[in-house]
């Protein structure tokens, strides 16, 4: 079956041939799951049949009982031709889900483990440079095919992974203890961070006492993850659609279902977090909580409650003038909500210019 996973059209690096990049999905439609090792496969449009190597009969990815999420082809350095491509992957059982988010990279022609995240990556990647020439990945984790997996309490994340540097071979995985723990990070309106609990934040060796200390630290690490709410015995929220970006924020919805046996359609939250850091941006996009506070700065907010049921991927409007966006997102309860979000404050430029005939200028 692979009517389940999304699809992507990418033009192959250093060829003029354009490829359908899809997966195979779930054989068990009663709890989604699979009882067969993933396929990656790769139909080559113009001449009219799969790749070698990557049709129907091909055992590729060497990962039981799994299945491929919805793929995402880049082209890192803007050359019309798509450099990699990245894809989420579900695997194991009911109540007992593992994941991963796999990379083709079209240079190696090969499918490699960027990180292991213990749980399954469905929803698309998304894929960005920032202004360091960084590579980053941002994706999460979650399921909700089937009625089984309402109940499922495991720890779920969202993730922002640099791609690892590459030669001849493909680069080792992500080791997830090496990423830092943004929920474990306050971030606060005066630029000052603690830790979660109001401590003094320390990563590896360093102390880190602002904003600023935690963008030059990131630079050094392979990226951050976010764990979402989960404890153990209620339904844990996790993210069920692919997620979005606008300046310096990564924005992803969220769904904490109800318990199993109320009719309740659960919760939906907006996350929105610094690109670099996957903590709350000091410039406090979603508001501020004034009840924590930090050398008179208070607390800047990561997490918006929509409303009850599934909310969309979220949708970004940006009207004229003003200092944010508006995000707009559809509940599964048909409503349908307009969030504002703050962006960083940009200083004054000159927005345009006009070249004088040097005849024209009069000097005094």
């Amino acid at each position: 079956r692979k009517a389940r996973s999304s699809k992507q059209v990418d033009l192959v690096a250093g060829t003029d041939t354009w490829e359908l990049v899809f997966g195979s999905g779930p054989t068990v439609l009663s709890d989604a799951t699979s009882t067969q090792h993933a396929r990656l496969y790769r139909y080559d449009l113009e001449a009219g049949g799969f790749v070698t190597g990557y049709g129907p009969s091909i055992l590729l990815l060497d990962d039981p009982n799994s299945f491929v999420g919805s793929p995402r082809a880049v082209d890192w350095n803007l050359d019309y031709q798509d450099d990699a491509f990245f894809f989420g992957l579900a695997s194991g059982t009911a109540g007992n889900m593992d994941g991963a988010l796999k990379w083709f990279n079209q240079s190696l022609l090969s499918v490699s483990t960027l990180i292991d995240t213990a749980a399954p990556v469905i929803p698309a990647p998304m894929t960005a440079v920032d202004g360091y020439g960084e590579r980053w990945v941002y994706f999460a984790t979650g399921k909700m095919l089937s009625s089984t997996d309402r109940a499922d309490t495991s720890q779920q994340a969202i993730y922002g992974v640099k791609e690892p540097a590459w030669s001849l071979l493909p680069p080792a995985a992500v080791d997830p203890a090496d990423l830092l723990d943004s929920a474990d990070v306050h971030v606060f309106d005066n630029g000052d961070v603690t830790q979660s609990d109001g401590s003094r934040l320390r990563i590896d060796s360093d102390w880190i006492d602002t904003f600023d200390d935690l963008g030059i630290k990131m630079a050094s690490m392979p990226g951050w993850r976010l764990e979402l709410t989960a404890n153990g015995t209620d339904p844990s929220e996790r993210v069920l659609n692919a997620g979005a970006r606008v300046a310096d924020l990564v924005l992803f919805t969220s769904h904490e279902p109800a318990s199993a046996t109320s009719c309740d359609a659960g919760d939906a939250y907006l996350r929105v977090m610094h690109y670099q850091t996957g903590t709350a941006a000091p410039f406090a996009p979603l508001g501020t909580d004034s009840s924590v506070t930090h050398n008179s700065g208070e607390l800047a907010l990561d997490a918006y409650h929509l409303g009850p049921g599934i909310a969309s991927s979220p949708v970004i409007h940006s009207g004229a003038g003003g200092d944010g966006v508006t995000v707009i997102t559809q509940q599964s309860t048909g409503t349908v909500s307009g969030t504002g979000v703050g962006l960083a404050p940009v200083g004054q430029v000159r927005q345009s210019w006009i070249e004088l005939d040097p005849q024209d200028v009069f000097y005094e």
